[in-house]
Formats: structure tokens, C-alpha cells, sequence
């Protein structure tokens, strides 16, 4: 059994509802199944004040996981107490951008942020509407995210994200922005195949367990909103618990004997049949079967 690897980005689920319902994530189909929740402010201090035994090794906090972070109405409070907290890390969230009003963006950077991802699926009303499953104007979505490249403070990074890529109009938006931004491509997830549109066609995986090729995964540790801990961000329905910071600490979660074990099964090409990593597209071998 290996030994905790270095903590370096914590995500924390301080809510778990979003605004949108978009057709490449999990989210519409958890809302679904399960009702909305809210961490409690006293654990999010703890999980947060806890993270001290990784000073050094830790990079970032993420205030987000499955929801739009914008809608907690503490988010700003939220930053600024990592910030205090854990000086000297990056500390953000991923957004639509729906919400990120010039209002919401002076107050966020005013407690600190300096980290933020923008998903921006297509400059094209009808297009952006299907995509993001709701009504929502694209051209307000453009206006949150100029003020807020043009507001962000020296050092802030800002990533502006497309699953489906960025189409001339998008790309022609973000050009006047190039020194100030980073423009990524998401690859789109199977999600373990709770999403069919990030399979290639309307196959089903094949090939045999092979080690995570998600580099980041052995050194991110996922807080959701009820205290537990799934093993990877790909795992959006909580489908493989791994530890719990409700009744322990988080350094006690992270370096478990439970922990390791799932860590370890991540990279073993000969671990358990019904392992969770056998269904997802970065578990296994190239494959698939159309």
C-alpha cells in the first residue's frame, strides 16, 4: 500500500445546486435523484483550517464541484477565508458566467480571487441554449466575462474553457484578451457514462484496466457538501466514497488506509472487475466499440 502522495489542489462542494443543465455534465441527472444541499459554515472552516498539515505542497482551493459556485450567496466571504487561511495559494472556482455580474465581480476580487475558470460553449444564441439545456442570454454571458478580464487584478488567472471548441465569433470575442487569459479546449467526459455526448459516437468502452491517465487525480482531494470524499472529480454522482472528513480529520482522510487503497486501484491494471475506473474512459485502455 503506497504512501499519501503530496495534497495539492483541494476541491470543496459548499452547495450542490447550478443554473443550468448542460448536456455534457452530470448535474441534470443528480438533480433528479437527489435534493439540494448546503455544507455547514462550521465544516467548511474545519475542511478549510485543516489543510495547514499541506502547507507547501498545496497549490489550490476550488470552491466548486457539481453546481455553479455564483449561487452561494457567501462565495465572496468564502474566499476571503481561504485567502486568510492559506496565504500564498491560487483560490477560485469554475462558472458560466451567467451570474458573474461587474457587482459579483468586484466583490469576489475584492476578497481575493485569483483563480477562475469561464465555460463558454458557443457564441451562438440557439446554440449556447441547447448545449447549456436552459434559456440563457450568451451575449450577457460575453459582457460578465470582458468586465471581468478587464477588472481582474495583476496575477489573477483566468481561463476561459469550450467543450465543443470555440467557434470564429468566440474566438474573434477572446482575441483582445490574449495577454491576459488562457484559452483551453476541455476534452468532454463519459462521466462513467452518465453522459452519452462525451462518447465517441454512441459506443461503449472496451479495452482492459489500465492506470488513470488523469494526472492530477492522485493529488486532489474532492470535499462534497454532506462531508465525504469521492475518489475523483470524474466521479460526479458520488458513486465511489472513499473517506469522509465528518468524523475525522482531513489529514486523517487523506492519508487512511482506505484512501491509499483506492489510490493504488487507480493505477493497477489488476484491480477488482467491478472497480469504478473500469468505466471510465481514462481507466482503461484505448477502445471502443461503436
Amino acid at each position: 500500500m503506497s504512501k499519501a502522495p503530496a495534497l495539492r489542489e483541494v476541491e470543496i462542494e459548499t452547495h450542490t445546486t447550478c443554473n443550468a443543465r448542460c448536456v455534457y455534465c452530470a448535474y441534470p441527472f443528480i438533480a433528479a435523484e437527489k435534493p439540494p444541499a448546503r455544507m455547514d459554515q462550521g465544516v467548511f472552516a474545519r475542511v478549510v483550517s485543516e489543510l495547514d498539515f499541506a502547507r507547501g505542497e498545496l497549490e489550490r482551493v476550488h470552491l466548486h464541484h457539481v453546481n455553479e459556485p455564483l449561487l452561494n450567496p457567501r462565495l465572496a466571504e468564502h474566499i476571503r477565508f481561504v485567502r486568510r487561511t492559506l496565504p500564498g495559494i491560487e483560490v477560485g472556482f469554475s462558472t458560466n458566467a451567467i451570474l458573474l455580474t461587474p457587482g459579483k465581480t468586484e466583490k469576489l476580487l475584492d476578497a481575493g480571487l485569483n483563480l477562475i475558470y469561464i465555460t463558454i460553449p458557443s457564441s451562438d444564441p440557439d446554440e449556447y441554449a441547447r448545449i447549456m439545456g436552459i434559456k440563457a442570454d450568451v451575449n450577457r454571458v460575453l459582457e460578465n466575462t470582458a468586465y471581468f478580464i478587464d477588472s481582474a487584478r495583476a496575477g489573477t488567472r483566468i481561463v476561459i474553457r469550450s467543450p465543443v471548441g470555440f467557434d470564429k465569433k468566440l474566438r474573434q470575442f477572446l482575441e483582445r484578451f490574449d495577454d491576459n487569459i488562457v484559452i483551453e479546449e476541455m476534452e468532454l467526459m463519459g462521466r462513467l457514462g452518465e453522459t452519452r455526448l462525451a462518447q465517441r459516437g454512441s459506443g461503449t468502452l472496451s479495452g482492459r484496466p489500465a492506470p488513470c491517465r488523469l494526472p492530477w487525480v492522485k493529488h486532489t482531494l474532492i470535499v462534497a457538501a454532506d462531508g465525504r470524499v469521492p475518489l475523483c472529480c470524474n466521479d460526479q454522482k458520488h458513486l465511489c466514497i472513499v473517506e469522509t472528513v465528518a468524523d475525522k480529520s482531513v489529514q486523517q482522510a487523506w492519508t487512511s488506509a482506505d484512501y491509499a487503497r483506492a489510490r493504488d486501484a487507480t493505477q493497477n491494471r489488476n484491480r477488482p472487475e467491478d472497480f469504478i475506473c473500469n468505466r471510465c474512459e481514462f481507466g482503461v485502455q484505448e477502445g471502443w466499440n461503436e
